[in-house]
């Protein structure tokens, strides 16, 4: 599953960015695979999404985790971004949570996420946008299994999960089942 493709995985992104932290811009078919990354969003300037896939099908963002508000989404599906998998991330009070454009809405999946204290909106989907969790699962379909808890983050730039995390084993375990790791959210 993931031998024909680019992993971006175990990366720290934080301090004052203005430009993207992630960009992927390729017309090709590859399994692109975002997992166990940490995102320090505070200082990202207001006017893009950290995470942005363009025109790129088959993008998994997976087992991530987010913290601090910029007042956009934390990852954007643009152009013929299509089959994208949003799962098993966690996030606290972050701008919006996700981006999805008409153009990528075809087998797109997003479940299994636990995400808290929205600053702006929950997520788009093509036109319409939704202010929280339950009015995406209804308006987008999305996020069925997913959660609206605080994650218990340990603090603002240490992203392990607290013993009482809500978090804690609400993932979806076939997802990177073949990936082992320490990370907390599974």
């Amino acid at each position: 599953y993931y031998t024909d493709g680019v992993n971006i995985t175990k990366n720290s992104f934080s301090g004052t960015a203005t430009e993207y932290m992630i960009y992927i811009d390729k017309a090709e078919t590859y399994n692109i695979v975002i997992s166990y990354n940490t995102f320090q969003l505070a200082n990202v300037t207001n006017t893009i999404d950290p995470v942005f896939i363009n025109t790129t099908p088959l993008v998994s963002f997976l087992h991530n985790s987010a913290y601090g508000s910029n007042g956009r989404s934390w990852i954007r599906f643009y152009g013929a971004a299509t089959g994208g998998t949003v799962k098993n991330n966690a996030a606290s009070t972050i701008g919006a949570f996700i981006n999805v454009a008409a153009t990528a809405q075809t087998n797109f999946v997003s479940n299994n996420n636990d995400i808290y204290g929205v600053v702006t909106r929950f997520g788009t989907w093509g036109a319409s946008n939704y202010s929280t969790l339950a009015d995406w699962q209804a308006g987008a379909s999305q996020d069925a299994n997913s959660l609206n808890s605080d994650p218990l983050f340990v603090s603002a730039s240490d992203f392990h999960l607290q013993a009482g995390s809500p978090a804690r084993d609400k993932g979806d375990s076939t997802v990177c089942a073949t990936l082992v790791d320490a990370m907390d959210f599974d």
